[in-house]
């Protein structure tokens, strides 16, 4: 069977997204995830010792989302499916970018 994994690079870019800033017990994370095609994310990953020191990128370790970051994704996919996808005027890029969430997770 072939396989489109190789054309991920062509892909559409929306140049919309969320970024993260976790300070988390073991470790500062900084998470970045955008917007690609209809429905996917670029989900990138760095993190920097809590006592200080350079981002390093995470892209080999496979990890995701803790489930405080998850509240965060949660919210953006809502958004991105009110403003984008199930919208029935155009999609509206500038909504989902005002559609912001102010809270503690």
């Amino acid at each position: 069977m072939a396989s489109n994994a190789s054309a991920w690079w062509t892909l559409t870019e929306h140049r919309a997204g969320s970024l993260i800033i976790h300070q988390g017990a073991d470790a500062h994370f900084v998470l970045l995830d955008l917007w690609v095609d209809d429905n996917m994310l670029r989900h990138h990953v760095w993190s920097a010792p809590r006592a200080g020191g350079p981002l390093t990128s995470l892209r080999d370790a496979d990890l995701a989302m803790c489930v405080w970051e998850l509240a965060v994704l949660q919210h953006e996919r809502a958004a991105w499916l009110r403003h984008v996808l199930r919208n029935d005027a155009p999609e509206d890029i500038d909504a989902y970018l005002r559609d912001t969430l102010t809270a503690w997770v």
